[in-house]
């Protein structure tokens, strides 16, 4: 079980074609079995963000699944996000939030009791929401439009790291969009401050 606490990131090299970039507040747990050709990896993730840039297909006999308490997506080699929070203002114990950067994905998702209620698909540059609570689980939202200026800094971040690897024509955005997107997340975080003389007043 890892967990990553408040103000700290994580960058994690499962292997030598996968890497997590792990936000603050996050925990999951990692478990890895098999080889190269025949490796079976499954992350569940409790709570917090994570972005994973897995770069090649996997082997015709190798697995890649990241787990949330209500959903699971299977991985072929993609950049997806994952996010697990609770939301009381929606009335849902539980959402897990995929965002697909670049590739395609399927995601099997389940109630409170692990029925298996469908399976979506999910293409890049696309979002879906599944929320739980204590009488379903259902898909809250779908967007075919990503807003780069939702992500934390850390996920900005890790965007530019995985464009060093990738085409931008890949991964649905340049890296101006995100270099701006960066420069925007910077100045929401600056502020300005004013001394004042207490003879001035």
């Amino acid at each position: 079980i890892v967990r990553v606490d408040g103000n700290s990131t994580m960058t994690l090299m499962v292997d030598e074609d996968k890497v997590c970039y792990v936000d603050e507040n996050t925990q999951f747990s990692l478990i890895a079995e098999g080889t190269n050709v025949s490796s079976k990896t499954l992350v569940k993730v409790d709570y917090g963000t994570m972005t994973w840039d897995v770069q090649n297909k996997l082997a015709q006999d190798a697995s890649f699944e990241i787990q949330t308490p209500n959903s699971t997506m299977a991985i072929r080699g993609t950049v997806p996000q994952v996010s697990v929070y609770s939301d009381p203002n929606l009335a849902y114990n539980t959402i897990s939030k995929f965002t697909v950067f670049e590739g395609e994905v399927d995601i099997v998702y389940f109630d409170k009791d692990g029925t298996e209620l469908g399976t979506v698909n999910v293409k890049g540059g696309s979002q879906i929401e599944i929320g739980t609570n204590d009488e379903k689980t259902e898909i809250i939202s779908q967007n075919d439009n990503i807003d780069l200026s939702e992500f934390s800094k850390s996920t900005i971040d890790a965007l530019l790291e995985i464009l060093e690897n990738r085409s931008e024509s890949e991964m649905g955005f340049s890296k101006e969009e995100v270099q701006n997107a960066l420069t925007e997340i910077k100045t929401a975080d600056s502020y300005n401050v004013v001394f004042m003389d207490s003879n001035d007043r």
